[in-house]
C-alpha cells in the first residue's frame, strides 16, 4: 500500500515536472515570437521614420510613442500620414494576431496536457491492476506451498516439513524399540 502511494507520488511529481518543462519551453517559445514581433514592429518603425526624413517631413516620434504606450490614436487621416497610420494599424493587428495565437497555443498545450494526465491515470490504474493480480497470484501460490508443506496426518497445529527431516522419526523409533524388545525375548 505504501509502495503504491509512492508510486503515485512518484508519477505525480514527474507529471508535475513535465507540466512545468512545457510551460517553460511554451513560454520561450511565445518569448521569442514575441521578441520577434517587437523587432518587426522596430523595423518597421525605423522605415517609416527614414521615409518621412527622405520626404522631408517632421518627426513626430514623441506623440507616436505616446500612443504607443497608452493607447490606440484616433484615426483622423486629416493632417496626418495616412500611411504611417496604416503602418501603425497593420503593427496593431499583428500584435493582436500573435496573442491570438499565443491564447492558441496555450490553449492545445493544456488539451495536450490534459490528455497526458488522463493517459497516465489510465495507466496507472491498469498497472495498480496488474499488480493486484500478480499479488493475488503470488499469495495464492504460497498459500497452496504452505498447505502441501504441512505435515499429513500429523498434529492438527501443522507443523512445517523441511528437506531432511522425517516425520515420522518418532513412530519409527518407537517400532524399532519394540523389535528390539521382542527380539531380545526371543533371544532368550
Amino acid at each position: 500500500r505504501r509502495r503504491e502511494k509512492e508510486e503515485e507520488k512518484g508519477y505525480a511529481n514527474e507529471l508535475e515536472r513535465q507540466r512545468r518543462e512545457l510551460a517553460r519551453l511554451e513560454n520561450d517559445r511565445l518569448e521569442k515570437k514575441r521578441l520577434d514581433a517587437l523587432q518587426l514592429a522596430k523595423d518597421l518603425e525605423a522605415q517609416r521614420l527614414t521615409k518621412k526624413k527622405k520626404n522631408g517631413k517632421q518627426d513626430n516620434s514623441i506623440g507616436e510613442a505616446f500612443f504607443d504606450k497608452f493607447g490606440k490614436a484616433k484615426i483622423n487621416p486629416y493632417g496626418r500620414d495616412k500611411k504611417a497610420l496604416d503602418d501603425q494599424m497593420k503593427e496593431r493587428a499583428a500584435r493582436d494576431l500573435a496573442d491570438k495565437e499565443r491564447e492558441k497555443e496555450y490553449e492545445r498545450q493544456n488539451q495536450l496536457l490534459a490528455r497526458r494526465v488522463a493517459e497516465n491515470q489510465r495507466n496507472n490504474a491498469l498497472d495498480r491492476k496488474k499488480a493486484a493480480k500478480e499479488l493475488a497470484a503470488y499469495n495464492q501460490a504460497q498459500a497452496l506451498a504452505k498447505k502441501k508443506n504441512k505435515v499429513s496426518g500429523g498434529d492438527p497445529g501443522g507443523y512445517l516439513q523441511f528437506g531432511g527431516e522425517d516425520p515420522d522419526a518418532q513412530k519409527r523409533s518407537k517400532l524399532q524399540r519394540e523389535q528390539q524388545a521382542q527380539w531380545i525375548r526371543d533371544q532368550q
